[in-house]
């Protein structure tokens, strides 16, 4: 695949995944990032599709005799593909089914990937081990024991695993796209306060353990795609569980006067809660 260095791995991991690395007009593999709008500085994800080289070329040529992929065109294709890669997962979490002997295989599992996470503190295990996760919340419907089971163990993670997980806790709920193509019920909602709850205590556990607090940008980050999925559902329930957390945090970092960069953080905050 051909990268463009003006997009962050960040976002690249975040495209690549909601599309399955295929493109999205025809589902080839060997694929490459296109910037929809042509501006190689939009890196936002509605401006970003993921085609083959040939429909690639196809929706960057500048000729009108070759140019066959207009933007308006890329725009529809991306914007199916993703709905159904979405629903079939979804459609997958929901409707696999487990016995009791199978389930008590399946939380043995998860305690074992989770609990490995402090003995390989490095990015590619750690990335490695949330992937297994993910599939296992996939293919068991297990994301609130792995949520929970993160949070048990979360005083023990190094820097570097707190803002991978803050990077990539969305990622359980990231079939939540649009309520028109898959809805969310109040199990879903349960999942997603008790992951806004992790975020919340990863944010204060930066504070209590004088951790960098340039994670905080990896925390903002995280708060922003929980509050994506609180306006696209059009759910005030999600809004307050952030309000929660981010007012939990802010009282903390009132109290750690001492705490680098406390002032800028503080701002952050209260201009995140009037947001919401």
């Amino acid at each position: 695949m051909t990268k463009r260095k003006s997009i962050p791995l960040k976002i690249e991991r975040e495209i690549l995944f909601r599309n399955e690395a295929s493109c999205c007009v025809c589902g080839k593999n060997n694929v490459q990032i296109h910037h929809i709008d042509g501006n190689h500085s939009n890196n936002e994800l509605k401006n970003l599709a993921v085609l083959c080289v040939e429909h690639h070329d196809q929706a960057s040529s500048k000729s009108s005799m070759t140019r066959r992929l207009s933007s308006a065109l890329v725009k529809k294709f991306k914007s199916d593909w993703e709905a159904r890669i979405s629903k079939k997962r979804e459609i997958a979490r929901r409707y696999i089914r487990t016995n009791k002997e199978e389930q008590s295989f399946v939380r043995f599992e998860i305690k074992r990937l989770v609990y490995s996470l402090p003995a390989f503190p490095d990015k590619k295990s750690t990335n490695a081990t949330i992937e297994q996760l993910y599939n296992w919340h996939l293919f068991s419907n297990s994301t609130r024991n792995i949520l929970k089971t993160i949070d048990y163990i979360r005083w023990f993670l190094k820097e570097v695993q707190i803002s991978i997980l803050l990077t990539r806790l969305w990622e359980f709920f990231w079939q939540f796209v649009d309520p028109k193509d898959v809805p969310m019920n109040r199990n879903d909602e349960k999942d997603l306060f008790i992951a806004i709850e992790l975020v919340g205590n990863l944010g204060k556990q930066i504070i209590l353990t004088e951790e960098n607090p340039r994670l905080f940008k990896d925390f903002f980050f995280a708060v922003k795609h929980f509050e994506d999925f609180a306006n696209w559902y059009k759910k005030n329930s999600i809004k307050n569980a952030i309000k929660k957390e981010l007012t939990e945090i802010k009282k903390e970092l009132v109290e750690a006067k001492k705490y680098s960069q406390r002032k800028t953080i503080l701002t952050e905050l209260e201009n995140k809660l009037e947001h919401l």
